[in-house]
């Protein structure tokens, strides 16, 4: 019988284009890299874009898919913001009553002691919260995801606060109907604190909406009273530090 001495027998595959030995490979098309992520090209737009998200479409839902971008980096930039912030709003202040000639450093000094207590008081909460969640409602979230969460909230509501803090100096002086909206204005910021904290915790932790209230309630309840106790030592013991301070320096 003739054997069939064809590039192809019956019952085999023809080469792939490209693939003979003798065929030029065929030119393929040049993948372009994926697009870089906003938040990687402009950590601050990124920043600004999950503030606003948070703010707007408040879900555990969106907490959730924020979990995936929590960096200690990006909590440091929210921090940072609010300081900018707050040293703006302080230099309206001082211009607003005449005082800017006391000095810009001055007004350094006082943007540095609030930056301080402010972010002092949100790594403690953050940690009381924390402790809460796991322990007492079995929570399994991660102390940065949880951390960087909560600076989602705390510190576009911060600096919102201050805003209406500056303008109840700057707009509300004598005391008139537009300081009381702004009282009013406060309260109401306040409560949508807690409400996104309630879905904070839900998201972070993975617990249900009585555990995430419970952590919530207790946990403010035990950094208010720590924030008395320490405003109390140190309202009475900073003069006697300073006193003594001052005598050892001059001797």
């Amino acid at each position: 019988m003739a054997q069939d001495y064809s590039p192809n027998p019956p019952g085999s595959y023809p080469p792939e284009r490209g693939t003979g030995p003798d065929q030029p490979k065929p030119d393929l098309p040049k993948l372009k890299p994926a697009p870089t992520s906003i938040r990687r090209q402009v950590p601050l737009l990124g920043t600004f874009a999950a503030w606003l998200r948070v703010m707007t479409h408040p879900s555990v839902d969106t907490f959730t898919a924020e979990s995936a971008n929590a960096t200690w980096g990006a909590v440091i930039l929210g921090a940072v913001v609010e300081g900018i912030f707050l040293f703006t709003l302080l230099l309206i202040t001082a211009l607003n009553t005449s005082v800017l000639s006391s000095a810009i450093g001055e007004l350094f000094r006082l943007t540095l002691i609030g930056m301080a207590i402010v972010v002092a008081g949100f790594l403690f909460r953050s940690v009381v919260l924390y402790v809460m969640a796991r322990r007492t409602q079995g929570g399994d979230g991660n102390f940065k995801v949880q951390t960087y969460l909560y600076s989602l909230l705390f510190f576009p509501i911060s600096i919102l606060a201050d805003v209406l803090l500056t303008l109840s100096v700057v707009a509300a002086t004598p005391p008139n109907l537009f300081l009381y909206v702004l009282v009013i204005a406060l309260l109401a910021l306040s409560i949508y604190s807690l409400a996104l904290t309630y879905l904070m915790l839900k998201a972070a932790h993975h617990i249900d909406g009585p555990g995430a209230g419970y952590t919530m309630v207790n946990g403010f309840t035990i950094t208010f009273v720590v924030s008395v106790i320490v405003g109390l030592l140190f309202h009475y013991t900073f003069p006697s530090i300073m006193r003594l301070t001052v005598g050892f320096v001059g001797g």
